[in-house]
């Protein structure tokens, strides 16, 4: 919800940008169904598993 906030005041405010701002939002995050949680985010950062 953070990030949907923020992309609606940049946009009330006209700031513009250097970059894109992308919001992504993850379903069932914490699921434990591959034995880990967080697996969207540390996969999103890079951060995959051997």
């Amino acid at each position: 919800m953070t990030g949907i906030e923020i992309a609606r005041l940049l946009i009330k405010n006209k700031v513009q940008l250097k970059r894109s701002f992308v919001v992504i939002g993850f379903c069932g995050e914490e699921d434990m169904r591959f034995g880990t949680g967080y697996f969207g985010l540390q996969s999103n950062a890079g951060a995959g598993y051997p």
